[in-house]
């Protein structure tokens, strides 16, 4: 019995205070996930992945107020073109990025089925998965080399930021379909190539999300 009573609490508490929406938010980033550049003999340039996805839960609460959490998915790589002499290195690198935003909703008064809304919270991401693969060309002779976990690019595999965002609630039934425009300011670079500005992260993310909450 008290191995339950903390059980009963929780859920007692979500049905007298708000109550608990889960979906899915897809998105897509209007900001790249990196700048690039050239220094000498070093060429940087990336392929964006035009795609974020994940699950979101959110608890109602009194007041037009609301609590969101977010597990966005997105993928992405950079390549690099480096030459000295007679060797040439072409090297690509991937990478998975998880961000998992905690955000206060507030919405606003509007029609019945229509509510804008805006939010703001904080947002942490941990980058994993990274894997290297490098074509050494030598005087005409290829050799590739792959599965190189840490590229020194790689700065911080985990970071935190702010976030604000704002958008529009419409109600169908039961359903709730969000489109909303998030902005995220990051503390710190996941990626940088040393001290020169060839490749580094954007701290400035913007993105356009659609979440479908039931």
């Amino acid at each position: 019995m008290r191995k339950r009573l903390p059980c009963v609490l929780l859920f007692s508490a979500v049905s007298v205070f708000g109550q608990v929406h889960a979906g899915l938010k897809v998105g897509v980033p209007v900001t790249d996930a990196f700048a690039t550049g050239t220094v000498p003999t070093l060429q940087y340039f990336s392929e964006a992945k035009r795609y974020v996805v994940g699950p979101t839960i959110e608890l109602k609460l009194p007041h037009r107020v609301a609590v969101e959490f977010d597990a966005l998915y997105r993928r992405f790589d950079y390549r690099s073109t480096s030459s000295l002499l007679d060797v040439i290195a072409l090297r690509r690198t991937e990478a998975n990025a998880w961000e998992f935003p905690l955000l206060l909703k507030y919405r606003a008064k509007g029609k019945p089925l229509v509510h804008p809304f805006l939010d703001a919270g904080l947002a942490f991401n941990r980058v994993s998965g990274v894997t290297s693969f490098t074509n050494t060309l030598v005087t005409g002779v290829p050799r590739v080399v792959t599965g190189q976990e840490s590229p020194s690019e790689l700065r911080h595999s985990v970071s935190a930021g702010l976030v604000l965002g704002g958008g529009i609630d419409f109600r169908a039934l039961v359903i709730h379909i969000q489109p909303e425009l998030r902005f995220t300011r990051w503390g710190s670079q996941n990626f940088q190539a040393g001290s020169s500005s060839a490749l580094s992260s954007q701290r400035n993310q913007l993105e356009f999300l659609l979440g479908i909450n039931f």
